[in-house]
């Protein structure tokens, strides 16, 4: 124990997923967590990408992405 970094430890210890709340499907156990989420807001995605083949070995691509998340007052 003494050649462990103590650091090391504290990384390892760190609970990097929830625990599982039911048992999740038959035989795999997958989708073992099931939580309620805060319902509302509004949410608004635009994506744009555009093509252009300028010659036989020269492409070029553009791409925007804009998102907007709007909470509910209240």
């Amino acid at each position: 124990m003494s050649r462990i970094s103590p650091v090391a430890l504290k990384y390892i210890a760190f609970p990097y997923h929830a625990l599982p709340t039911d048992n999740g499907a038959a035989n795999t156990h997958n989708f073992n967590f099931n939580r309620n989420a805060a319902t509302g807001g509004d949410n608004d995605q635009i994506n744009v990408r555009g093509d252009y083949q300028m010659s036989a070995k020269q492409r070029l691509l553009a791409r925007f992405t804009r998102w907007n998340s709007v909470e509910p007052a209240g």
